[in-house]
């Protein structure tokens, strides 16, 4: 009986022992316990706390791994333990299969930088295995921001990829997404694939007064699917926002790597089009993916959709902004107390323009700002720090738009910035 009970206890111990080692093994090989692949995530807080940041897995991120069968594991480091356990990971064969950091420092900063952090461009290898990541895995970032990459040698490389060209979806978008018309999905779509992929072919496309610049600011995208998240406006001015998956090959050198403008990328990509109808088509007026303007932009539209409510028509009394300073070829030059100089207009004289917007047009981006409509002032401004240094030459021009669509332009001036 003795004998019995042990060779009983002996059996479920063994089971439990080997369903344990099946459970490691299946950890170890990047495997969960449902059979989905693991992707492993590392994330780095700041130097500047030197602070691990929480381990958290974003819902809506879990959702949409679980949805391509795909589970996530974060792990946490402080920025200064960093890259030293990825350098010795990548050693050894074992690194993470996607990385963000809340500061580029851990990817570029030399020894002697400005934080006391080691970036990975010591090691040309283990540069070389990072694809920048844009927009896919925003629920992973800091609130303050941050980068994400995907790790091509690592176990699960491909599955990430695919996690990060999955169907593009709104949700990332900050603005919520409204109906879209079906003819301005027939025309955007075309449109924002061009801009992204061929801006040579744009011509195709333009409206007569879009302010063309020269050079282009990104390096041309593969675009695999675009989706029309919204749309302002009426049947003659429309702001649309669009979301395309994208991906693209380049040089692995870090100023590339942690750029979206050059170098390898995957991920998806937002853009923002003005059209405006001209005989019947919807043309091009303006294209952004300026990541700094284009959110703020989005979500003061919805405000002034003031010409959304019926049709809109054409209205040639509208008189357009008149640009005061700087000169022609000239910067704003600040005052001797300001760190930016300003650039200035005198707004449309027409009772009936109900928003202005400030474009700065540059290698074929834009910048657009809204600006507020105040009746009986005699000039307006805008500061030249809220632009960015392009070291190109850029343009701008005030639109006044009425309360039905119409557009008025300004003359464009040309700037060094």
């Amino acid at each position: 009986m003795f004998r019995q009970v042990l060779r009983f206890h002996f059996a479920i111990g063994f089971v439990i022992f080997a369903l344990l080692g099946v459970q490691a093994l299946a950890a170890q090989a990047g495997v969960a316990s449902d059979g989905s692949q693991v992707l492993v995530v590392w994330t780095a807080g700041s130097p500047t706390t030197d602070e691990a940041p929480a381990a958290n897995i974003p819902p809506n991120l879990e959702r949409k791994a679980e949805s391509m069968r795909l589970h996530l594991q974060v792990r946490a480091f402080r920025a200064s333990e960093f890259t030293q356990e990825f350098l010795k990971a990548f050693a050894a064969h074992q690194e993470p299969d996607i990385i963000v950091v809340e500061n580029i420092a851990n990817i570029v900063n030399p020894a002697s930088g400005q934080y006391a952090v080691h970036g990975m461009a010591s090691n040309p290898g283990a540069l070389q295995s990072l694809t920048l990541v844009y927009g896919s895995f925003v629920e992973l970032e800091d609130p303050r921001g941050g980068r994400e990459f995907l790790v091509s040698t690592s176990s699960h490389a491909q599955a990430a990829r695919q996690f990060a060209l999955r169907p593009p979806d709104c949700d990332t978008i900050s603005v919520a997404p409204t109906p879209v018309p079906a003819d301005i999905v027939q025309a955007a779509a075309p449109i924002a694939n061009a801009y992204l992929s061929a801006p040579e072919t744009l011509k195709a496309y333009d409206d007569p007064d879009r302010l063309t610049t020269e050079g282009v600011r990104f390096s041309p995208m593969n675009v695999r699917e675009t989706r029309t998240c919204g749309s302002w406006g009426n049947d003659l001015l429309a702001f649309v926002s669009l979301l395309s998956t994208v991906d693209r090959t380049g040089a692995h050198d870090a100023n590339s790597i942690v750029s979206i403008t050059r170098g390898p990328l995957v991920g998806q990509m937002p853009a923002l089009l003005v059209l405006r109808k001209q005989q019947d088509q919807w043309r091009l007026l303006a294209a952004a993916i300026d990541p700094v303007t284009n959110d703020p932009f989005l979500h003061q539209i919805p405000a002034i959709s003031w010409f959304a409510q019926g049709p809109g028509r054409e209205e040639p009394v509208v008189t357009p902004a008149q640009l005061l300073s700087p000169e022609n070829g000239s910067a704003p030059a600040p005052n001797p107390h300001d760190r930016f100089g300003d650039f200035t207009w005198k707004p449309s004289s027409s009772r009936n323009v109900v928003a202005q917007i400030v474009e700065f047009a540059y290698q074929n981006d834009d910048r657009l700002f809204f600006s507020t409509v105040h009746n009986n002032i005699a000039q307006d401004r805008i500061s030249a720090g809220l632009l960015w240094n392009t070291k190109s030459e850029c343009k701008w021009r005030v639109w006044s738009i009425s309360d039905t669509g119409s557009v008025a332009f300004s003359d464009y001036r040309t700037f060094h910035q």
